[in-house]
């Protein structure tokens, strides 16, 4: 869902209930702008934990340098928020 307003491919706003929106593609672009965002690399390095959506592990996912996935199992307990 693109920020109409923005005009711009670049700003993309978050619905309340992202799945009917989110792909490989997006969430690869989203990989890499929080890469650059937080400076990872080969430096810098981060342990992303994921759950097993097909966005999150599909072989076409664009994975920046620095950024390591580690799928959970699906009977991982869940964090309990608010």
């Amino acid at each position: 869902m693109v920020d109409s307003e923005a005009e711009s491919p670049d700003r993309v706003l978050c619905p309340a209930n992202p799945r009917p929106y989110v792909n490989t593609k997006l969430f690869s672009r989203v990989l890499k702008d929080e890469a650059q965002h937080f400076g990872v690399g080969k430096d810098k390095r981060i342990i992303l934990p994921l759950d097993q959506a097909g966005w999150h592990m599909s072989q076409e996912l664009e994975v920046p340098e620095g950024i390591h996935r580690r799928a959970f199992d699906a009977i991982f307990p869940r964090v309990a928020t608010g």
